[in-house]
């Protein structure tokens, strides 16, 4: 499973999204640009050390737009782009380093720290697990009352 396409897993996302959009000719985007590193911090200016970065063109339901820039992981594992039970959620992975992204607070996208991603899997209606070669990471949607 070394594609990069977005796969719902059964949720309903309340964004639209590309993954590998065509860079414009201009090199301008004309909406913001955030790039992240594998910790999740965003890069200024971003370069992607360890690989071919995924690239992902988020829509709001509002029209509003930016692009991510996110860091392969040089480890191996999946490329892919995920939506979450959150309907503001996605999960971006790009050569086994999992971010998980506010599409409407792009500033509060986090790494993941389990690598490499191998595989991905909707477990039930609420819950996503992640999982690596020798450890699991479950997802679910935000619980009230949580700062998060």
């Amino acid at each position: 499973m070394n594609h990069r396409t977005f796969d719902a897993l059964g949720f309903s996302p309340s964004y639209s999204c590309q993954s590998d959009p065509e860079l414009p000719g201009d090199g301008d985007w004309r909406c913001p640009v955030h790039g992240f590193r594998r910790d999740g911090s965003i890069a200024e200016p971003f370069r992607s050390r360890w690989g071919t970065p995924l690239v992902v063109r988020f829509e709001l339901p509002d029209g509003t737009q930016w692009v991510g820039l996110f860091e392969a992981g040089g480890l191996g594992g999946i490329d892919g782009l995920f939506a979450c039970p959150d309907p503001s959620g996605a999960i971006a992975i790009c050569d086994g380093q999992a971010y998980l992204i506010d599409v409407a607070a792009p500033a509060r996208t986090t790494a993941i720290p389990l690598t490499p991603i191998t595989l991905v899997r909707s477990a039930g209606e609420d819950l996503i697990v992640l999982a690596g070669f020798s450890n699991l990471a479950a997802i679910g949607p935000p619980r009230p009352g949580v700062d998060q």
